[in-house]
């Protein structure tokens, strides 16, 4: 008796683990493609700013004034086709 009691819980057992072990989103293609950042070509505004030791990549800006430099850790320029200076 209890053979088949064991034999009847490891049955159910099985059949709810094996059953659930195959799951599929069809949206998955979907949203994969909203939570992946799109790549966006920026190598062509792209500029590499050395002064004395000092050197960062900055991104060129076009502004009304000139043209603007910035970088990620906060530099800032201005080039108003005669000088460089800071805003």
């Amino acid at each position: 008796m209890l053979r088949k009691f064991l034999l009847l819980i490891v049955s159910i057992f099985l059949s709810f683990t094996l059953g659930c072990v195959s799951v599929g989103i069809p949206q998955y293609k979907a949203i994969a493609q909203r939570i992946t950042p799109i790549e966006t070509e920026l190598d062509n505004y792209t500029w590499q700013l050395s002064f004395g030791d000092y050197q960062t990549e900055v991104l060129a800006i076009a502004l009304d004034n000139g043209t603007g430099f910035t970088s990620q850790s906060g530099d800032a320029l201005l080039f108003d086709g005669r000088r460089i200076f800071h805003p």
